[in-house]
């Protein structure tokens, strides 16, 4: 999508948050440290070989849904790509095919633990389009953030997705990025996803 009319870049600088682009596409989304719950999945391509369009995104978050509905969350998945409960959405996923002989998928999903509307709808331009004829309250009403339905702490349902991945998935375990491949990260960065020209490739 095109940063322009996706994000208010003035109002998102001064409130410090940076705009990212991101390899998988899509519609902006709004993150903020300490009220969403992020992963991803990076796994070999015959993993969806199968399946394809929203059957890709329901295999990749049945074992995140599995979770949330154990403790008591009442999360679904609505095609093509998000999670959702009665009350209206709590996340979205993005997903990126890698073709060759070392085929993979990137899925990722950004999910709301709480939510600052009012926030939302200054750096979101494609928050106020929605919303224009209504109040700033309706912006939380799109969202059902987990907080809502939930007395468990950010950290708890963390911990809970993280122990349901690891009974769920054969092949999961737990382990720390060496610092070699932080640096090839930071680099890849640096060079490449901070750059004006990769945020802005869309005008």
């Amino acid at each position: 999508q095109s940063v322009r009319n996706e994000v208010d870049e003035q109002r998102a600088r001064e409130l410090n948050f940076s705009v990212v682009r991101r390899i998988t596409g899509g519609g902006a989304m709004f993150v903020e440290p300490g009220n969403t719950i992020t992963y991803s999945l990076y796994v070999p391509a015959d993993f969806l070989q199968d399946v394809r369009g929203s059957e890709a995104y329901k295999r990749c978050d049945e074992w995140a849904l599995l979770a949330l509905n154990k403790l008591g969350i009442n999360a679904r998945y609505k095609p093509i790509n998000d999670i959702t409960s009665p009350a209206g959405k709590i996340g979205g996923a993005a997903q990126r095919l890698v073709r060759g002989s070392t085929g993979c998928v990137l899925h990722h999903v950004t999910m709301a633990y709480d939510i600052d509307a009012v926030r939302m709808m200054q750096v979101l331009r494609i928050s106020r389009e929605k919303l224009a004829d209504k109040a700033v309250q309706s912006a939380a009403k799109r969202v059902d953030p987990l907080k809502s339905q939930t007395s468990l702490s950010r950290d708890e349902l963390c911990s809970a997705l993280q122990s349901e991945a690891l009974e769920m998935l054969p092949s999961a375990h737990l382990s720390e990025l060496d610092e070699v491949t932080l640096e090839q990260a930071r680099q890849l960065a640096r060079e490449k996803f901070e750059s004006f020209a990769w945020t802005h490739a869309i005008a």
